[in-house]
């Protein structure tokens, strides 16, 4: 099978399930796209304008790589029970249970899981800065790096802003989104999900053996799909500050 790509009808489709109004955003939609009447708002203008304008494209980019992840899983990977434990011949791989075509299929989901999940947060980041040009929390003066975390406990300590504060704490500490970045984090920087880790674990003065860590492409796609409903509701939040 040669690299695929879904139809404008496959797409049609799959949007119907999860359907793009959700993020289509502009700079009019959020409330400081304004020059306002004073040196204050005349700056966060110019401050947050770059921003919008970069996560209007990120959050694009976020819809395509869903899209293309849910194309490929329906096209069926069978890796629900990628564990067959024979008596004592170990464990069955990918290879011994799957086409060369399910393979490529394979390769394909994974590739986009690794766009989602790093499009996923630098959109997050970028509303981050988003929250810092606006509230003028200076991060950077503070020598924090501005992100989406940093960003919600500055807010923290600003009393007049805790109905914001309290809304993204709650996003931010849900199961959901703990899960989702982990797996960005093990696909940046250690073994990614959707590969079969290590069969061995080091602890102290003993060596453990057995079969490695591994997340299904069907709980892949079903945190793909529920992170996109945090990030909408995380985009209504700041969409009416």
């Amino acid at each position: 099978m040669l690299i695929e790509y879904p139809t404008k009808e496959e797409i049609s489709e799959i949007t119907k399930t999860y359907p793009w109004d959700k993020f289509a955003i502009s700079h009019e939609d959020f409330s400081f796209y304004d020059t306002g009447d004073n040196m204050r708002d005349f700056l966060i203008y110019h401050k947050t304008l770059p921003w919008i304008s970069c996560l209007v494209g990120r959050i694009f980019q976020v819809y395509r790589s869903y899209i293309l992840m849910v194309y490929y899983y329906n096209k069926g990977i069978s890796d629900n029970n990628l564990f067959i434990e024979k008596d004592k011949a170990g464990i069955t791989y990918f290879k011994k249970i799957m086409s060369n075509e399910e393979l490529l299929i394979k390769s394909e989901f994974d590739y986009y899981t690794d766009n989602y999940y790093s499009k996923l947060f630098s959109a997050f980041d970028m509303i981050g800065h988003l929250l810092n040009s606006k509230f003028d929390l200076g991060l950077e003066s503070k020598g924090k790096e501005i992100n989406f975390v940093n960003a919600i406990k500055e807010i923290g300590g600003n009393d007049s802003l805790k109905h914001i504060y309290d809304s993204l704490v709650k996003i931010k500490g849900s199961h959901i989104f703990q899960k989702a970045k982990k797996y960005r984090l093990d696909i940046i920087h250690n073994f990614p999900p959707y590969k079969i880790g290590p069969g061995y674990k080091e602890q102290k003065n003993a060596i453990g053996f057995g079969g490695g860590e591994y997340v299904t492409s069907e709980k892949l796609k079903y945190n793909a799909e529920k992170s996109l409903d945090l990030l909408s509701d995380i985009l209504n939040i700041i969409k009416n500050i």
